[in-house]
């Protein structure tokens, strides 16, 4: 079993803004496994099916970015699953705009989703990072902002290059595979 989470902030004032790439993110994944979100469980919003003989659910937590470790935590606890399942995707300052990284543990980066999950769960599950720019200095103003439209497709590509990976790692549990997909420059 995997359990993917995107990270983001729900309802409409924060839709195609830089902090919901995660949202984003496994919403491209819902759409190549064609399935949808339909389903309020664990305070996320889910989707779900066997891939590959493998039980794939996508989640969007509904607890705000800050609050995201409430939401996996309960997740785990629903699908008696161990944290090593999880893959948690999110947006990352410390990546250049665009580049996608994958890894198993670590710390919170600065990110509050990530400390959230690491608080309420521990550290050991893999990350997903979607670069937005080293340089940038009012990164609050910059992730509550929507996502400039020469950006968004930029954007797909990594969401693009995040979801072979994923779907590589599900068919063959290679996690070495599914890091040097998501990897590569």
């Amino acid at each position: 079993m995997f359990i993917v989470v995107g990270l983001g902030n729900p309802g409409d004032k924060y839709a195609h803004t830089y902090h919901n790439l995660g949202f984003l993110a496994v919403s491209y994944i819902a759409d190549t496994l064609k399935i949808k979100f339909s389903k309020h469980e664990c305070n996320s919003i889910t989707a779900s099916c066997i891939y590959h003989n493998e039980h794939v659910v996508l989640a969007k937590p509904l607890t705000y970015v800050n609050e995201s470790g409430k939401a996996v935590k309960e997740l785990l606890s629903k699908y008696h699953s161990n944290l090593a399942d999880v893959i948690v995707i999110s947006d990352d300052f410390n990546l250049t705009k665009f580049n996608t990284r994958a890894r198993f543990g670590g710390g919170d980066g600065g990110h509050n989703g990530l400390k959230s999950i690491i608080s309420n769960c521990d550290n050991g599950f893999f990350r997903i990072r979607i670069g937005l720019d080293r340089k940038i200095e009012d990164f609050k103003e910059l992730v509550l902002s929507k996502i400039d439209e020469s950006d968004y497709p930029l954007y797909v590509e990594s969401f693009a290059k995040i979801t072979d990976g994923l779907t590589l790692f599900f068919k063959s549990n290679d996690i070495d595979l599914m890091m040097r997909t998501i990897n590569k420059q």
